[in-house]
């Protein structure tokens, strides 16, 4: 075998580790932008159930969550755990085909995910979940809704990861059928998950609770971010999540210059191969003049 031909098999090899490692590098990207267009396409799809429910369907749904909030004040978690109540809480704020309950908005973390019911992992791999036994987020007095996300998914999910940037002030809102309501930052607490004890409703308060495992990586902690309800607009028309610009730029670029690769290895395949035609050629018509 010719020195040529022994550096073919390096050269692939060192194509496809290259192509390996782009793969490895841009897999939690890709993957983040798969997640947020799976969660934009569930938001999608509630709204437009929202949009094309008759106005008597939205208002009952709408009353049968306040009334399901008002028994829960009265009784506790005695009511949400009585018989039969637990399929009850599944069809609250339903509307259509859709799953999802709510819209959480964040503006100044750039989050923007579905509520759905529960907390379980099949649930939040994919949003925000309602914690059982708390307030449906629907607001008004004597309601204390908490919602819970995941900080730092392997699938590369961003989820409530950006929760610990939050300060006391900051706003946000929530989406429930035609309604947005609107809450500000008033408490921010890091406790241990046995210790949480302040998710209880107040009397005559509004409040929404955002939960989140910390720090990242270890989860040790739980970090609780109160918000109380105020009457401001937050005045985010879009609010769709969007890639930044550089790391499109930096995953084209990859695409690019294997391509390229690839190009120049066939192409000096193909190269060689004129090469040694041409030399056949010239050794046919060296032998043919003697």
């Amino acid at each position: 075998m010719s020195k040529k031909n022994s550096k073919k098999p390096l050269i692939i090899i060192a194509l496809l580790l290259y192509l390996v490692g782009g793969a490895v590098l841009f897999y939690p990207i890709w993957s983040q932008w798969w997640n947020e267009h799976n969660q934009s396409q569930a938001i999608q799809t509630y709204q437009g159930d929202v949009e094309k429910a008759s106005r008597e369907e939205i208002n009952k749904v709408w009353k049968n969550a306040q009334l399901y909030n008002q028994k829960l004040y009265k009784k506790g978690l005695d009511y949400y755990a009585s018989k039969g109540n637990f399929d009850h809480y599944k069809k609250q704020l339903l509307v259509g085909d859709s799953n999802v309950m709510g819209i959480i908005d964040i503006p100044s973390i750039n989050v923007h995910l579905p509520i759905y019911h529960g907390t379980e992992d099949r649930i939040l791999e994919v949003g925000v979940g309602h914690l059982e036994g708390t307030s449906l987020p629907t607001g008004g007095k004597n309601t204390h809704a908490v919602l819970t996300g995941h900080t730092g998914l392997p699938s590369g999910g961003t989820l409530f990861t950006p929760l610990v940037k939050l300060r006391k002030g900051n706003l946000f809102s929530i989406r429930v059928l035609n309604k947005v309501l609107y809450y500000q930052v008033d408490d921010i607490k890091v406790e241990k998950p046995e210790k949480v004890h302040t998710l209880g409703i107040y009397p005559g308060k509004d409040y929404v609770t955002l939960i989140t495992c910390t720090p990242y990586g270890v989860n040790s902690h739980r970090l609780l971010v109160r918000g109380v309800r105020i009457n401001e607009d937050l005045s985010t028309p879009n609010n769709i999540r969007r890639i930044p610009p550089i790391i499109v730029w930096l995953a084209f670029a990859t695409i690019v210059i294997a391509l390229l690769i690839l190009y120049f290895v066939l192409r000096k395949k193909r190269q060689k191969k004129i090469n040694e035609k041409e030399r056949q050629e010239s050794i046919e018509d060296e032998t043919k003049e003697r």
